[in-house]
C-alpha cells in the first residue's frame, strides 16, 4: 500500500526534528532506500540559524550525507490522514559512514562499551509535559492548587490521552501510565523498559511527536520546554536504568557484589554529571529549572526512595533494582541523555568509584555539590572535559559546543519586556 506522502527527518543536537516531506512509497520500498540531506543540519542553532564555526556549513560547501532509513521507524502518524508515514533517518557521510554529528552514533558507543564488559543497558524513558489552555486554578485565599495524580485532571482531558494512547498503539511505542503531575496542566507519559537503549531513545522522539499531534487534533499545544513557568514545575526527562549480564541477570541485584556495583555506577554518575550538564540541560531555559523543592534536583547526591536527589534508587526487589537520573529536561536530546548516561554509570564500574553518603530526607537542604546551573559555565565545562571528547568525540564536543555558544550569546543580548518595564 503507497502513502499520501512521508515525512522523512533526523533528530539534531538540540532534539528538534529536521527534515522534509516526500512523495509517499511503500513501508518496504522505504526501508530499502535512502534520502540526501545537508550534513549541516546537524549544526543548527535551536532557532535553526547557521553556526558557522562548526565548520559544516558554505565554508564546507555544505555537503550532502546519504541518509538511511532506521529499519522499523517507519510508522503511520495517526492523529493525521491515516495515508501519512514517517520515516527516521541515520545521517551518513556521501560515502555511507556514521556521521559525528549524528547524536545516534554516540548513543551507539557507550552501548559498545558495556558490551565489552559483558553487559547491556535495559532502559525506560519518563517524559513530562504542560498542555496548553489549562488555566492555573487558585482558591479563594489565592494559593496555587496543585493536581499531583489528580484523576479529575486526567478526566478533563480523557480524549487527549485517548488519542495519545491510540497513536502509541498504532506505532507500537510501548506507552505505559499517564499521570497528572504536580502543576495544573502538567503531565507526564511513562514508557515501558526496553533492552535496547537505541530504541528507548527512538521511543521518546516518537512520543514527543504522538502527544504534540494529538493536542493539536484537539485544539491544544502540548509543551516540553523545561520550565515553561515562573513558580511553577518544570518539565523533566527522567531515565530509569540497569545492566544485564549474558545470563539476564540484573547487573545490580542478582549478581555477586551487585548492590557494590550498583554504588559504583552511581559514583560514576555523580563524577560525571557536571561534565554533562549542558546536555541534560540543553538549553538557556532549561538551567531554570534547577530550582530548591520543585523536585528538579539541583545537587550532585544520590538516595534511596528519593525524589529530591539527582540518582534515586527506587524501591524494588532484586530482579528490577535500578537507578534512576533525575536530571535532564524534558527538551533534551534522548540519544545524548542516554549516551551520557550508560558511559558515566560503564566509568564508575571501571574505576570502582565510591559515591558519598546517601542522602536523607530533603536533599536540597543538603552539604552535597550545587550543580551548575548556568548555561556560559556549562558550555566552557562541557568545551573543555577530557571525559566529555573521550565519550563523545572530538569533533561532536567541537559541534555541541559551537552552537551552545551561539546561543547563549543570542539570549546574553536579549532585552525582555521585563528589564524595559523595569529600567523605563
Amino acid at each position: 500500500m503507497s502513502t499520501a506522502r512521508t515525512e522523512y527527518f533526523i533528530v539534531d543536537p538540540n532534539g528538534v526534528e529536521r527534515g522534509k516531506w516526500a512523495p509517499g512509497k511503500s513501508p518496504e520500498v522505504l526501508e530499502q532506500t535512502g534520502i540526501a540531506f545537508p550534513l549541516s543540519l546537524t549544526g543548527l542553532d535551536v532557532w535553526g540559524r547557521e553556526v558557522a564555526e562548526t565548520g559544516l556549513h558554505i565554508e564546507s560547501g555544505d555537503l550532502d550525507g546519504a541518509c538511511a532509513v532506521i529499519p522499523g521507524s517507519v510508522l503511520p502518524m495517526p492523529w493525521l490522514d491515516g495515508s501519512v508515514m514517517q520515516a527516521m533517518l541515520e545521517m551518513r557521510t556521501a560515502d555511507g559512514q556514521p556521521f559525528f554529528g549524528d547524536t545516534r552514533n554516540a548513543l551507539k558507543r557507550a552501548i559498545d562499551r558495556l558490551a565489552a564488559r559483558g553487559v547491556t543497558a535495559t532502559t525506560a524513558i519518563e517524559l513530562e509535559f504542560y498542555l496548553s489552555g489549562c488555566e492555573t486554578e487558585r482558591s479563594e485565599d489565592g494559593v496555587e492548587r496543585q493536581s499531583m495524580y489528580d484523576l479529575k485532571a486526567m478526566n478533563a482531558f480523557r480524549p487527549v490521552f485517548d488519542e495519545i494512547r491510540r497513536c502509541a498503539d498504532l506505532q507500537k511505542i510501548p506507552a505505559d501510565t499517564i499521570i497528572s503531575e504536580a502543576s495544573q496542566g502538567q503531565f507526564e507519559v511513562n514508557l515501558v523498559h526496553r533492552e535496547d537503549p537505541l530504541t528507548s531513545a527512538d521511543d521518546a522522539i516518537c512520543l514527543k511527536r504522538i502527544i504534540a499531534g494529538a493536542a493539536a487534533k484537539h485544539g491544544l499545544q502540548a509543551t516540553f520546554m523545561a520550565k515553561p513557568f515562573a513558580g511553577r514545575p518544570g518539565n523533566g526527562l527522567h531515565v530509569h536504568a540497569s545492566l544485564v549480564t549474558e545470563n539476564g541477570d540484573n547487573y545490580f541485584g542478582e549478581t555477586e557484589d551487585g548492590a557494590q556495583k550498583l554504588e559504583h555506577a552511581v559514583g560514576g554518575l555523580l563524577d560525571t554529571m557536571q561534565d554533562g550538564m549542558l546536555v541534560f540541560a540543553n538549553t538557556w531555559n532549561g538551567f531554570r529549572r534547577f530550582e530548591p523543592g520543585s523536585y528538579a534536583p539541583n545537587r550532585l547526591n544520590w538516595g534511596d526512595n528519593n525524589r529530591s536527589v539527582a540518582v534515586r534508587i527506587p524501591a524494588s526487589n532484586a530482579r528490577a533494582r535500578r537507578f534512576e537520573h533525575r536530571i535532564s529536561g524534558a527538551d533534551a536530546n534522548p540519544y545524548l541523555v542516554l549516551a551520557l548516561i550508560l558511559h558515566g554509570a560503564a566509568h564508575g564500574l571501571e574505576n570502582a568509584i565510591t559515591p558519598p553518603a546517601k542522602s536523607l530526607g530533603n536533599a536540597y537542604d543538603g552539604d552535597a555539590r550545587i550543580l551548575d546551573n548556568r548555561m556560559a559555565t556549562s558550555i566552557e565545562r562541557f568545551a573543555a572535559s577530557s571525559w566529555i571528547r573521550d565519550v563523545l568525540g572530538a569533533d561532536l564536543q567541537s559541534l555541541i559546543s559551537a552552537i551552545k555558544r551561539q546561543e547563549c550569546a543570542a539570549f546574553e543580548a536579549h532585552i525582555s519586556d521585563f528589564e524595559r518595564e523595569t529600567f523605563r
